[in-house]
């Protein structure tokens, strides 16, 4: 953490940090006798704290996309970052709430402000939330921006994200045609603003297409085939990788169950962010 006038910043990459846990270690089955039981360790426990920092990085992606601010648990070890520990020597829950001030889609990197979100709006909305003057109309209601959402077309769903279904050359043009069971695009619309440009399972960014859109492709957990919901509790936004295994993938059965509950927190986070 650091000062920066009156403001205290803390700057990270739980992106980042999830890739070097996962090489952690990684090289064991090359080592013999003690140093392989320690590399070893090593794996284990990278295994584990790269699941948890994409747990945060999933975290930053929703409160930077809602503007929410979050609760941040202040972490003291005397190790450096390289001889991490599982435990901290000081941790203590901070009594001030916290808000995401930047965070970058293609890096992953954030920027943490010690200060709630709504104390942080910039100058034209804080204009907008002065006093009105005597005898002003009232304010338009603000709607929320899923309440109306942009308008759907055959080339786009209104937004900078675009999926499987947005029909740009011949190849998915000809996939397109093999769709035998009815989607509605609003839903995959709303996958797709609910992922921020980020596959929900791995939090990958999508890739940059030739539009200048973020690619992610749209997947129905429980197929439609098999009686599953066109519904957003039964979809989930996937990097191209994570939905062909979600296909082929030998690991399928467990890959269907965490992308249900995922699901199930996205679409409960997105209600809660537009009640």
């Amino acid at each position: 953490m650091r000062v920066e006038g009156s403001l205290i910043v803390y700057a990270g990459n739980a992106q980042a940090e999830a890739l070097a846990y996962e090489r952690m270690g990684e090289d064991y089955r090359q080592l013999r006798g003690d140093a392989k039981k320690r590399a070893r360790s090593d794996y284990q426990r990278g295994r584990t704290w790269a699941r948890h920092a994409r747990e945060m990085n999933r975290a930053i992606v929703q409160c930077y996309g809602r503007r929410a601010s979050l609760a941040v648990a202040i972490v003291d070890r005397a190790a450096p970052k390289e001889q991490e520990r599982e435990r901290a020597d000081r941790r203590e829950l901070d009594h001030e709430l916290w808000h995401v001030h930047s965070y970058d889609r293609d890096s992953g990197a954030y920027v943490l402000v010690r200060s709630p979100a709504s104390a942080t709006l910039d100058a034209v909305a804080m204009v907008s939330a002065a006093e009105p003057a005597p005898n002003a109309p009232p304010a338009p209601r603000q709607v929320p921006m899923e309440a109306l959402p942009p308008a759907i077309t055959t080339d786009s769903y209104g937004i900078d994200l675009d999926d499987q279904f947005i029909v740009d050359d011949r190849v998915q043009a000809e996939e397109r045609t093999t769709s035998v069971y009815p989607r509605n695009p609003a839903h995959r619309q709303t996958v797709l603003l609910r992922s921020h440009g980020c596959c929900e399972y791995c939090l990958s960014h999508g890739f940059l297409k030739a539009n200048g859109k973020r690619y992610l492709e749209t997947h129905h957990i429980r197929p439609l085939a098999d009686g599953g919901p066109d519904h957003p509790l039964n979809m989930i936004a996937l990097c191209a990788n994570d939905h062909r295994a979600a296909h082929h993938g030998a690991n399928r059965a467990e890959l269907q169950a965490a992308f249900t509950q995922i699901a199930k927190r996205q679409e409960a986070a997105r209600s809660v962010a537009n009640s």
